[in-house]
């Protein structure tokens, strides 16, 4: 900038100056900041941009000067990779960006191949981030829409179907839920992050509003355990259950109908995913026939 002064910048990007956080007057301005917006417009959480650049002890010392402002104050960190739990127990994080999770949404959808979300999801929860939460997603502001990402559109409300039954914080991404399509270009923000008019509301739009109804008054699918049921290329049944509620999660990817047999498969349940003011109730003896593309919500009588 011809200032005689030079600054080290994040990655490459010398507008983006890196701060001492090391330097007392830095963090106190960095706090006041957080105080403003806290005390001026009452957020509630604060998600950190590449949290993975910033020292653990930083992030830590955030969250409790924010926790002695508001209780049940949120903080989200943007992490790319996996196995990052040191973001829960030393940087005392709330959640961390699910990406793992979300390669595996398009890629199970894209190559018919159940298997892989399985595997993400027990490794996220059964192994790596055991009692702690993700935030889930299918696109965001950096990656490509799902609309553009799936190769077969009518697979788009299995896959939101998928994301609001599974662990995790779902997050919808603005214009997603009527299915705006967007392709990332190089140096071309707008692709992914457009203005609208407008909204343009759908059944694509109706479907995700039923979903988010029936999570919120789930105690299964927001706080349940995971567990697989049933296992093909094309299909996944899983069990989500608290002491109170067992829900089961049947999603066929297929284009043709399919019978799952499991001993497992037994009971009476309500079907959650409907349209008519009394929910459905089937009965199931070892077998559970789902139509094609379909996602069904069973919960347990």
């Amino acid at each position: 900038y011809d200032d005689g002064f030079y600054y080290e910048g994040w990655e490459g990007h010398y507008e983006l100056v890196k701060l001492n956080l090391d330097h007392p007057d830095v963090q106190n301005y960095l706090l006041s900041a957080v105080d403003y917006w806290i005390d001026a417009f009452d957020i509630d959480g604060i998600r950190l941009d590449v949290a993975y650049s910033l020292p653990r002890w930083f992030m830590a010392m955030l969250k409790d000067h924010c926790r002695q402002k508001k209780a049940d104050f949120f903080l989200l960190g943007e992490v790319l990779g996996d196995n990052a739990g040191y973001m829960f127990s030393e940087a005392h994080l709330d959640s961390i960006t699910d990406y793992p999770g979300f390669k595996g949404l398009w890629s199970s959808f894209n190559s018919l191949n159940m298997f892989e979300m399985a595997h993400t999801i027990k490794r996220n929860y059964g192994e790596m981030y055991r009692g702690q939460t993700l935030f889930s997603f299918v696109d965001n502001h950096d990656v490509e829409r799902i609309a553009s990402k799936l190769t077969d559109l009518e697979k788009l409300p299995l896959i939101y179907g998928m994301l609001f039954s599974l662990p995790g914080i779902p997050c919808i991404y603005y214009g997603s839920e009527w299915g705006e399509e967007g392709v990332k270009a190089p140096d071309n923000d707008y692709a992914l992050r457009p203005c609208f008019e407008e909204p343009k509301p759908n059944e694509l739009t109706d479907f995700i509003k039923e979903l988010i109804e029936v999570r919120r008054n789930s105690d299964a699918l927001c706080n349940g355990s995971y567990r697989n049921v049933v296992i093909t290329n094309h299909q996944l049944i899983f069990e989500r259950r608290t002491d109170n509620e067992r829900v089961l999660v049947a999603i066929n990817a297929g284009d043709s109908e399919f019978t799952a047999g499991n001993g497992e498969l037994q009971g009476t349940f309500t079907e959650l995913l409907v349209n008519t003011d009394e929910a459905e109730t089937v009965t199931l003896n070892g077998q559970l026939t789902m139509p094609a593309y379909s996602v069904q919500f069973l919960k347990a009588v």
